[in-house]
């Protein structure tokens, strides 16, 4: 064999390899999918308190009449049949297709909702026919949700938590088809908030119950949080005034499903003046007090208080309230602390970059708030120190920290947009001092992130319209103005229209400075003139 013959069967074996290498990496990936679908539906099985073995089949018994049947055996049969005919009927509210069409057209909704009601039956039936009310308020369709609220289960429901409140099994399964029930339709959540249910519901927290009976009550009221709102505004004044008093637990998980409901109501300007007149802003700065060595938990508790605050002043229709709120709670020197003193500043410095957007709002005295903290020193230091940290670190934390870091960055790129949007000439040089320009020289950099270069440019075209001269220098040096020529070609219009104007107004400032220029040298030949004028007499 000669070495030609050699070298082809070396690359044949290559190809080969390659091959099975490739036939490897394909059954991976199929044995990853697989086993996430297979968790997902176990998932869904616990959640509706089925047997996982059973999830993937369909339901044993297919025929219409036998549903029929069984409606008839829990109608006329005995207990131990009931209990039979109800458990089978159960099996045909899981699985991959549900025969809920089948089950409303045999009057199986009528059905539970009278088992629910009836004190004579027997609480293992009542537990069946709760998880079966529970299946059908989880199905995508709105039409089966009103369907069930037609039957009036949502009084069925009430009455079950106030007649069974040493049942905690009953309990929780009925606070979860209660929850089902009220989330995104706005029928039960009418009817649940018209007939004054809300204050029954919040005097289960008197009642002494297990934590995550607490959790269960608290996440049914964040379902009336979500989408619109009833007629009674008067009814939410009740739910804030229920999810301020929540703040005040030690329970984590309760606190950021409390947290979560008062930033569904933030989308909603009607409530804004609730907020106010129940110190909601209060107990959320305090939450934001503790400093120092913090588990992971303690972080995304913060988070979503950040979330919760930025969501809350979102839609402030009034400048001067939120400058109010933001000196009454000490809120922008609470949040320069955090990154200052906290042991993992990264975790929480979107969410914070965030509240600082939203509160540039509040005008003129709250950006010379932000300003004075000088809090954006720490945030851009602080991103600097995560790009640095990017080489050093393992590939295994290598796309997380780049996933934090465009966070950062894009919200750090609206920010500066609304600063520069409402400073004057002494809050644009404060900006310029704490970095302004070195984040704006790292931001233009994300060319192919639109959502990061739009505010960007816009931030940039703001200097030069309001003649901040010295960013015409900073262009120049760092080779910006070459991206932004680059960039008028660019395939979406905005950022062709943008850079141009940038290119315009540049020269139009040069312009000025050199306008400016030209009227100092005249002042001085001037100056000069009238002195050798008056030293000749």
């Amino acid at each position: 064999m000669n070495n030609f013959q050699r070298k082809l069967k070396r690359r044949q074996q290559r190809y080969k390899n390659k091959t099975s290498r490739i036939q490897a990496i394909d059954r991976r990936i199929n044995k990853s999918q697989s086993f996430s679908r297979t968790r997902r539906d176990e998932i869904l099985s616990r959640k509706r308190n089925l047997n996982f073995n059973n999830v993937c089949k369909e339901p044993t018994i297919c025929n219409k009449n036998e549903i029929k049947n069984y409606v008839r055996q829990i109608i006329d049969g005995c207990q131990n049949e009931q209990q039979f005919a109800i458990g089978l009927l159960k099996e045909f509210t899981y699985g991959p297709n549900p025969y809920f069409s089948d089950l409303i057209f045999h009057h199986v909704p009528e059905l539970l909702n009278e088992i629910l009601s009836n004190k004579e039956i027997a609480q293992v039936i009542k537990i069946d026919a709760l998880w079966m009310v529970a299946n059908f308020s989880c199905s995508a369709s709105l039409l089966i949700t009103k369907e069930m609220i037609k039957t009036g289960i949502i009084p069925t429901l009430l009455n079950l938590l106030s007649c069974n409140k040493n049942d905690h099994e009953i309990i929780e399964i009925t606070l979860l088809a209660l929850g089902n029930l009220l989330q995104d339709c706005n029928d039960s959540k009418n009817e649940f908030l018209t007939n004054g249910s809300l204050g029954f519901l919040l005097n289960l927290y008197t009642i002494d119950y297990p934590a995550k009976i607490y959790q269960d009550i608290t996440w049914v009221l964040t379902t009336l949080c979500q989408g619109a709102l009833c007629n009674k505004l008067e009814t939410y004044s009740t739910l804030i005034e229920a999810f301020t008093q929540l703040l005040k637990e030690k329970d984590r998980h309760l606190l950021r499903i409390a947290c979560s409901g008062l930033a569904g109501l933030g989308d909603h300007k009607e409530l804004f003046s609730y907020f106010c007149t129940t110190n909601t802003f209060e107990h959320l700065a305090n939450l934001l007090q503790s400093n120092g060595q913090l588990s992971n938990k303690d972080y995304k508790t913060k988070q979503i208080t950040l979330f919760t605050i930025s969501q809350l002043i979102k839609n402030c229709s009034k400048n001067s309230t939120i400058t109010h709120i933001f000196e009454k709670y000490e809120i922008i020197q609470t949040l320069s602390d955090q990154i200052k003193n906290s042991n993992r500043p990264s975790l929480i410095v979107p969410d914070i970059i965030l509240v600082l957007k939203r509160a540039t709002q509040g005008g003129s005295k709250t950006i010379q708030d932000i300003l004075s903290s000088r809090i954006l020193t720490r945030i851009f230091q602080l991103l600097q120190q995560q790009q640095e940290a990017i080489q050093q670190q393992n590939l295994k934390f290598k796309s997380k920290t780049l996933s934090n870091i465009k966070h950062m960055q894009h919200e750090l790129s609206w920010m500066l947009f609304r600063l520069s949007s409402h400073c004057d000439q002494n809050q644009f040089s404060s900006l310029i001092e704490q970095g302004a320009f070195q984040i704006i020289s790292q931001l233009l950099k994300e060319i192919h992130d639109l959502s990061i270069l739009k505010p960007t440019l816009k931030t940039i075209n703001h200097f030069l319209i309001s003649e901040i001269f010295p960013i015409l220098d900073f262009l120049d040096e760092t080779n910006s103005l070459k991206i932004i020529e680059a960039l008028t070609h660019h395939q979406n219009n905005k950022i062709t229209h943008l850079s141009t104007d940038i290119i315009d107004n540049f020269f139009i400032c040069h312009s000025l400075v050199y306008e400016k220029e030209i009227e100092k040298e005249n002042t001085l030949i001037e100056q000069q003139q009238r002195q050798q004028f008056h030293s000749l007499f």
